[in-house]
């Protein structure tokens, strides 16, 4: 038990230690933060006394960064109404009242701040003018800038501390006309003024602008990436027909294969009208010679050679003008459908052969796959 109760004291023990390092190196930033914002605090006072109110405003706003003070918050004020910037001093004179009652409570020294800080505020009051801005029909996003200065929009239609004098009030939103007017503050009135922002109606949203994409974006202004719109698939170029023309020479060799029927048994058939004009010598045949049989296959020959001639002639013209008129064409498909018809499809390549035969000539045709 005494050694449990002897770890518990050492780690109470440096716990403490650490505790202490810790409030040490608080204290030690603390008492360094104090004595730059003196520093600056005293260089600030130095300037204003020589009347550079520019100077000892960026000192005294300086020394307030470090650390928070209504003396300091006083002194600004009192830069800004040398710069005769009277409604932003108005509204420094204010906070630095309200600070100072606060810290007085605790910090006696601080009232006679406030009581310096409410003096110089009242005497100040004729000499301003109130601005109230109304934005009923405030849109999205919507920005409005007095004197260039952006303008929260907890502060609209609260009347605002303002220099008397023109002033330009803009405002901005997306997909709206932007708003610019021109407004006169007078001391000791108030000037009430109200944006309207008219739609844009050559505004574009981002999201359909055309891949300016991109970009798109590409988030799709928050939407599900489901519902956006796909990209257009790729288009590839394919040759589609082109049967015709194959058939065309197919019939274009059979019709060559016609004609050289024709040629092969008309050579037949003028020979033997040649033998028999030779044998029978224009006058009597010899009596051993088969003249009905000879003249039966000349004849025969004759017909079927009549008929290759036609028949080819026929062939060979059809197909002439099957291989001009029936060749393949070309169209645009998405890729995807072209590799899909692809494996769908196996043309046979054809390839027409032509043979010699007995008495003339065959055509055919033979396929690889």
């Amino acid at each position: 038990m005494s050694e449990r109760r002897s770890r518990g004291f050492a780690l109470v023990a440096l716990a403490l230690a650490g505790a202490a390092t810790f409030t040490a190196r608080e204290a030690s930033a603390q008492a360094a933060n104090e004595a730059a914002a003196q520093m600056r605090f005293q260089r600030g006072r130095d300037l204003f006394v020589a009347n550079d109110f520019n100077g000892a405003l960026t000192e005294f706003r300086a020394a307030n960064q470090l650390v928070g003070s209504p003396n300091t918050r006083l002194y600004i004020a009192r830069c800004l109404r040398g710069l005769n910037r009277l409604g932003e001093a108005y509204i420094e004179f204010q906070r630095a009242a309200a600070e100072a009652a606060d810290r007085s409570v605790n910090e006696p020294r601080y009232a006679a701040s406030r009581d310096a800080a409410r003096q110089e505020m009242d005497a100040l009051r004729p000499q301003i003018g109130n601005l109230t801005l109304h934005a009923p029909h405030a849109p999205e996003g919507l920005e409005v800038r007095v004197g260039g200065a952006v303008v929260p929009s907890a502060m609209f239609d609260v009347p605002v501390p303002t220099t008397p004098g023109a002033i330009e009030v803009t405002a901005t939103a997306q997909g709206r006309i932007a708003y610019r007017q021109q407004a006169t503050v007078r001391a000791s009135a108030t000037t009430e003024l109200t944006i309207e922002l008219r739609v844009d109606p050559n505004y574009v949203p981002a999201a359909t602008n055309a891949n300016s994409n991109t970009n798109t974006n590409n988030q799709n202004n928050g939407r599900d990436p489901d519902s956006a719109t796909p990209p257009p698939p790729r288009m590839v170029r394919i040759s589609e027909g082109g049967g015709v023309r194959v058939g065309g020479f197919v019939v274009a060799a059979v019709g060559v294969g016609g004609i050289g029927a024709f040629i092969g048994f008309g050579s037949s058939a003028l020979s033997r009208h040649t033998q028999l004009r030779q044998a029978c010598n224009e006058s009597a045949c010899p009596p051993d010679l088969m003249l009905g049989s000879q003249i039966d296959q000349g004849e025969m020959f004759q017909t079927i050679a009549n008929i290759g001639l036609i028949g080819g002639g026929v062939a060979l013209v059809t197909g002439t003008v099957m291989i001009i008129v029936g060749g393949a064409r070309e169209r645009l498909v998405p890729e995807t459908e072209a590799r899909a018809q692809a494996r769908r499809t196996a043309q046979p390549q054809w390839t027409g052969w032509l043979a010699p035969s007995a008495g003339g000539a065959a055509a055919g045709v033979s396929g690889t796959f």
